[in-house]
C-alpha cells in the first residue's frame, strides 16, 4: 500500500501535517477503533499483521494471458460500476471528460440540471471520434469528419445537408448512452449500454455506509494524472494492496515513516478496508485503546471493487484506479487523484497539496510504476514457477479471490485451475 502525505525536507523528518482538516468525522467509530487499536498495538509488539491461513500459489499467465483479459472486460467492466471522476472535475454545466475503458471511449457531460451523463464518443453517422480533447466545456459536439451536431445530453441536434442524406430520425440517433451514476462525490460509469448499474449495490452496505461518512462530494480534486504503462492492470493494483515492500521499494522515499508489513484488514466480500499504520503512532501506543483516536495515526485503505483504492490520510484523500488496455493484457493506465478538503487558493494552501503531490509522485512513479513495469518483463520467462502471494498479504489473496469467483470459478473457462494452496 502506497502512502504519502510526508515532508521530507522537514528537520524532524516527520510526516508533512497541516491545518487541513477532513469535511468528515473520526476516521472510525468508537466500537472499530478500540478493536482496531487493539490489533495494530498488538501488531507492533510482536511483528505480525493480519495474515490468510494459508500461502496461495498461482501462475503467472493470470498477467499475460489475452484470453483472461478479454475475460475480464466481459464479466467485470461490462458489468460493473468504475470510478471515472471526482464530481469537482466537471463542476459545471456542459463540462466534459473524456475517459478510456475497456472496449470503450466514453464522454462524461455535467447536464444543465446538474445531473451527469455518459455516452460513447462516436458519431453515429460513420463512427467518428466527436472530440480527442480529454477534458473541456461544450455546449455542442461537432464531428469534425461531416460536422453532425450532438448536444450535451448526446441528442442529434443537426445534420449537415440533410436533404441529401435521407431521412433520419434524429431521436433515434442520438449519441449512445452507457449507465452512469454520481454517489459519494464520484462519478462512476459502465461501458456496457446494456448494463443497470447500482454504486450501492456494488459497494454493498458496509463500504457505502463508510463512504457515505467521508463525505467526499464536499472535497476537491487537486490534481489528476494518468499514467500509461506496460503492465498488467492487476499487476498495478497488488502493488497498492500490500504494505510488505514498503521498507524494501521505498527506503528512500516513505519508507521511514510507516510501520512495514504492518495492517489490520477488514473483509467485506469484494471490497475490503485496511489500516496501515505510521511511526508517529508510538506516541499513543501504550495508551488505552479506548482513548487512542487513531486519525492522525493512521491510513485508511479501501479496496473499491473492482479497480480502484481509496486512501484517506490525515489531511486529504488519495484515488486510485487501474484501467485495463482493451486487448493488450501487458499495458494498462493508472490513474492518480489528490483530494483536498478545500480549493487550493492562497500560496500556503497550493504550498501544502505541491509539496503531498511531490511525494506521491516520488513514491508511485518512480518506484511502484518503475518496479511493476520489470516484473511484467519477467513474466515472459516461460519457466517462470508458479508465484506466491504469502499469508501476510492477505488483501491480495482477497482481491484474487474475488477475481477467480467474478471470472467464473472452476467452471469452463475460469480461472480457478491457476490457483493453489497445495504444495
Amino acid at each position: 500500500m502506497t502512502t504519502s502525505d510526508v515532508d521530507a525536507t522537514t528537520a524532524s523528518g516527520g510526516p508533512y501535517m497541516t491545518e487541513a482538516r477532513h469535511r468528515a468525522g473520526p476516521v472510525l467509530d468508537p466500537e472499530t477503533q478500540v478493536t482496531v487499536a487493539r490489533r495494530l498495538f498488538a501488531h507492533i509488539d510482536n511483528k505480525t499483521t493480519d495474515s490468510a491461513d494459508e500461502i496461495l500459489r498461482f501462475d503467472a499467465s493470470v498477467y499475460t494471458d489475452p484470453r483472461i483479459l478479454a475475460r475480464e472486460r466481459e464479466m467485470i467492466f461490462d458489468t460493473t460500476p468504475v470510478i471515472v471522476a471526482h464530481s469537482s472535475e466537471i463542476a459545471r454545466p456542459n463540462d466534459f471528460l473524456r475517459v478510456s475503458l475497456p472496449g470503450a471511449d466514453v464522454l462524461v457531460v455535467r447536464q444543465r440540471d446538474g445531473g451527469v451523463k455518459a455516452m460513447l464518443n462516436s458519431c453515429r453517422h460513420r463512427g467518428t471520434a466527436l472530440t480527442l480533447e480529454m477534458s473541456g466545456n461544450k455546449k455542442l459536439f461537432m464531428c469534425p469528419y461531416h460536422a453532425w451536431c450532438y448536444g450535451p445530453d448526446g441528442s442529434l441536434d443537426f445534420v449537415t445537408d440533410a436533404a441529401t442524406v435521407g431521412p433520419i430520425d434524429k431521436k433515434s440517433f442520438g449519441l449512445i448512452q452507457v449507465p452512469c451514476e454520481e454517489r459519494h462525490g464520484l462519478v462512476w460509469v459502465i461501458p456496457n449500454p446494456d448494463a443497470a448499474i447500482s454504486v450501492a449495490g456494488s459497494l454493498g452496505p458496509d463500504l457505502d455506509a463508510m463512504m457515505a461518512g467521508y463525505q467526499l462530494g464536499g472535497y476537491y480534486c487537486y490534481r489528476m494524472d494518468a499514467y500509461e504503462r506496460a503492465v498488467n492492470w492487476k499487476m498495478l493494483f497488488d502493488a497498492f494492496l500490500d504494505n510488505y515492500h514498503i521498507q524494501y521499494l521505498h527506503a528512500k522515499s516513505v519508507a521511514p515513516f510507516f510501520y512495514n508489513n504492518t495492517m489490520f484488514v477488514q473483509d467485506l466480500g469484494r471490497n475490503s478496508r485496511i489500516v496501515s499504520t505510521r511511526k508517529r503512532i508510538d506516541e499513543i501506543r501504550h495508551s488505552d485503546p479506548a482513548q487512542a483516536r487513531l486519525d492522525k495515526y493512521v491510513t485508511l485503505g479501501h479496496l473499491v471493487w473492482p479497480n480502484a483504492q481509496l486512501l484517506r490520510q490525515p489531511t486529504h484523500f488519495e484515488l486510485f484506479t487501474f484501467v485495463p488496455d482493451g486487448h493488450d493484457p501487458a499495458k494498462a493506465r493508472m490513474e492518480i487523484r489528490l483530494l483536498a478538503p478545500e480549493p487550493a487558493q492562497s500560496p500556503d494552501q497550493i504550498n501544502r497539496w505541491e509539496k503531498n503531490w511531490e511525494i506521491l509522485l516520488q513514491t508511485i512513479v518512480d518506484e511502484d510504476l518503475a518496479n511493476c513495469e520489470s516484473l511484467q518483463k519477467a513474466m515472459t520467462n516461460s519457466h517462470l514457477k508458479p508465484l506466491l502471494l504469502g499469508k501476510n498479504e492477505l488483501l491480495n489473496q482477497i482481491f484474487h479471490r474475488e477475481l477467480i469467483e467474478a471470472l467464473g470459478g472452476d467452471s469452463e473457462g475460469g480461472i480457478a485451475h491457476l490457483y493453489s494452496r497445495n504444495w
